[in-house]
């Protein structure tokens, strides 16, 4: 990996690891918010629901940005097209997450 693509390396994988985190975390979430914090699994989702709404905002930039390197290069620009492309989809489908974190919280069991 060339480490002058480490920016744009660092979008493509915002999306799936953010992804991650957030079920991991809220799975983890679902005890204490059975038991008196209702509002932590959602406000812990909300708050992961920012790196892939910062990686989208970042490609934007450099991609169209005032003269960036990596977007003059095929290859950087490939990586960061993907990458800001995979953020959408994985943002789509934190917030639909995140949906379900408010409306089921996982107490009715």
């Amino acid at each position: 990996m060339n480490p002058h693509r480490l920016g744009a390396w660092g979008i493509f994988w915002s999306g799936p690891v953010a992804w991650f985190l957030q079920q991991l975390v809220l799975f983890q979430l679902t005890l204490p918010s059975c038991h008196g914090k209702p509002w932590l699994a959602p406000s812990v989702g909300a708050f992961f629901l920012l790196i892939p709404l910062a990686s989208i905002v970042f490609a934007g930039r450099a991609l169209y940005g005032a003269g960036d390197k990596e977007a003059t290069n095929p290859l950087g620009r490939f990586i960061l097209m993907t990458g800001g492309l995979a953020a959408v989809i994985f943002l789509i489908a934190m917030l639909w997450q995140e949906a379900a974190t408010i409306s089921y919280s996982g107490c009715e069991r």
